[in-house]
């Protein structure tokens, strides 16, 4: 029983040492500063990595850094001071970042007696961009041509990237026809007196629901490419 103990606890602790050794620091100069990380971000302060409950680095010192949050590395010069984050390791990794935009409203027109027009709000929105690089290589944005131009030894790889450009033709055949629906039902009402937003909302939302619902199964396509490129027995 004591045996046993003895390899748990052995076990534990190499285990233990291994996730903290893994974990490291890069900076921008090339030096490497490996330890336990600890991120810290608090509002109106600067964003530093502690290493090891000690060493203190700013943020905006690092190129990239592991910790037991995961793996992030900075953005290349034109995308701003952010971080993508690795999901997927292997000769192809993959990263996401949040992306933080703002949409201003708009004065949409009435083709009615009168002309007119009316408001459509905008706002704040978040959405995920995914980044890939193949050996360590640059950061690529995930589209159609990228993936292709080096994927292309992988056959199931790209039998699934040729199903995400099937997603894609449905987006482009969707959002036509939901611009079309508005765009007709907004013109057959400009013998009313009153207008009838029906129908330019139906078309709305079948340009909208064209656009993003496709995007989740297409973000799984290009997962499952990436796996089996990585992993040809997925």
């Amino acid at each position: 029983m004591q045996n046993i103990a003895t390899i748990f606890i052995v076990l534990l602790y190499s285990t233990v040492s291994f996730a903290q050794n893994n974990q490291f620091v890069e900076l921008k100069n090339g030096t490497i500063i490996e330890g336990n990380i600890e991120r810290v971000d608090k509002i109106f302060q600067k964003g530093k990595l502690i290493v090891n409950d000690t060493t203190e680095v700013l943020l905006q010192d690092v190129y990239r850094f592991q910790s037991y949050e995961g793996y992030f590395i900075r953005m290349s010069q034109g995308y701003g001071d952010t971080w993508a984050e690795r999901i997927i390791e292997g000769n192809i990794d993959l990263f996401t970042r949040t992306v933080t935009s703002y949409s201003g409203g708009t004065w949409m027109p009435v083709s009615a007696p009168g002309g007119g027009s009316f408001y459509v709000g905008g706002g704040f929105s978040s959405s995920q961009v995914e980044y890939f690089s193949k050996n360590d290589g640059p950061l690529m944005k995930v589209n159609a041509y990228n993936l292709k131009q080096h994927l292309n030894d992988n056959p199931i790889s790209m039998e699934y990237l040729q199903q995400r450009d099937g997603l894609t033709a449905v987006q482009w055949v969707g959002a036509i026809a939901g611009l079309a629906i508005a765009g007709i039902t907004l013109s057959n009402q400009a013998d009313k007196d009153e207008l009838d937003i029906t129908g330019p909302v139906i078309g709305i939302g079948i340009f909208t629901g064209s656009i993003w619902i496709p995007n989740f199964e297409k973000r799984n396509l290009v997962q499952k490419a990436i796996i089996e490129y990585n992993d040809p027995s997925f």
